[in-house]
């Protein structure tokens, strides 16, 4: 009996850490993984930065790469 009692105190020990496993594996992959919508993974646009060669003392001379206003 005793022999018993020791294999299901094991195997319920193995049972909870690996229990406990998941849930920091599943905490760590809400909080830093890249979200999904749907069936495709979500990408951030790329952010459009001017170069300091690029920037001038002047906004009237300065480069336009895009429009202010461009919907997503």
């Amino acid at each position: 009996m005793k022999s018993i009692r020791k294999e299901i105190d094991k195997e319920t020990n193995e049972h909870k850490q690996r229990q406990e496993k998941r849930m920091i594996e599943y905490e760590n992959k809400e909080k830093y993984e890249t979200k999904k919508f749907g069936r495709y993974k979500f990408e951030e646009p790329d952010l459009d930065l001017n170069l300091s060669d690029e920037i001038t003392g002047n906004l009237r001379t300065m480069k336009v790469n895009k429009q202010l206003f461009q919907l997503y």
